[in-house]
This record gives C-alpha cells, sequence and structure tokens, in this order.
C-alpha cells in the first residue's frame, strides 16, 4: 500500500490569514457611513454598501446590474464615466464632485473611484453638502468682512501682543 502525505500547513495558514483579512475589511465598511459601490469599468453596478439608505438616489433595485448612464441624471453622467474610465484605464485613483437632487434638497456628493480588483472599481461616496455650504458660507463672510474694511471711512490698524502691524485699511495706509 502507498500512503501519500501532503503537508498543507502553508495552504492553511494562507487561509487563516485570508479570512482575517476579509473580516477585517468587512468590519471597516460596516464602520464607514460613506455610499460604497462596486461596479465594472463601463459603469455597470454591481454592488453596494451604505450606512444611511436616505443617501442612495434610488432603492437598490432600481440600480443594481445596471450602467449609470441608465440611472442618473444625464448632467452628472459624464463626469462619473470619465473618473471611472480614468481609474480604470490609469489603475489610480480618481475623484469627483457632483450634485444630485434629493428628497431633501441639492445634496453635493464626493466620489473617489479606485481600482478594486482586475474588472471592477470601488466608489466610496460621500455627502459633503454641509461641507460645501460651509465654504461658502466663510466665503460670503470673508467678502463681507473685506469690503467692510475696504470702505471704511476711519482707518483700522491692527497689531498682535508683540506690537507688529499685521494688518492696515487702505484709509490707515
Amino acid at each position: 500500500d502507498l500512503i501519500t502525505i501532503v503537508d498543507i500547513t502553508n495552504r492553511k495558514q494562507a487561509e487563516k490569514k485570508l479570512l482575517n483579512t476579509t473580516s477585517q475589511m468587512q468590519s471597516i465598511f460596516k464602520a464607514f457611513p460613506d455610499l460604497v459601490f462596486i461596479l465594472k469599468p463601463d459603469g455597470t453596478l454591481i454592488d453596494y454598501k451604505t450606512g444611511k439608505e436616505s443617501e442612495l438616489f434610488l432603492p437598490p433595485e432600481e440600480f443594481l446590474g445596471k450602467r449609470i448612464h441608465n440611472v442618473l441624471p444625464p448632467d452628472i453622467v459624464p463626469l462619473l464615466e470619465n473618473a471611472i474610465q480614468e481609474a480604470a484605464n490609469t489603475r489610480t485613483m480618481t475623484s469627483v464632485d457632483y450634485t444630485l437632487s434629493m428628497p431633501r434638497g441639492e445634496q453635493v456628493y464626493e466620489a473617489r473611484i479606485l481600482p478594486l480588483l482586475e474588472d471592477q472599481l470601488i466608489a466610496v461616496t460621500r455627502n459633503i453638502t454641509d461641507q460645501k455650504r460651509t465654504e461658502e458660507a466663510l466665503r460670503e463672510s470673508e467678502e463681507k468682512y473685506r469690503i467692510i474694511v475696504e470702505t471704511a471711512l476711519e482707518g483700522i490698524w491692527a497689531i498682535d501682543a508683540d506690537a507688529n502691524t499685521t494688518f492696515v485699511n487702505q484709509r490707515m495706509a
């Protein structure tokens, strides 16, 4: 009788490591507040994950298995298709901002698209509406401040704690 013994220690260690890595990645994605889409280079949406169903533009049954140009507004499709193609062709991350009309109003999203597998990409999509509104409010506030300072009839002179001049308006100059 012939007995063959095959040492599968390395294979079992690799399987255990893969299982641990997979488990870690699943935990990370569960903790993510962002939308995550898995798609093909042609823009076909094949899977998704979300922390908030309210962030989805459409119910999953209306977009899974379909290409983005069939489910998203025509004005943003070229932006996303270009970013998808760039990520697929260069095998690097691309990023694009776009606006969607949602039930709670216009929402701004940032999509970071990265290669995942040879024939798949991942799009990590974050709602950045509050950030954009804050940036706009800051720009408006700075513009109002600039106008007030430039048109003031009085001179404005600012110094720091060491009595160094940090600013003077035109009137003071």
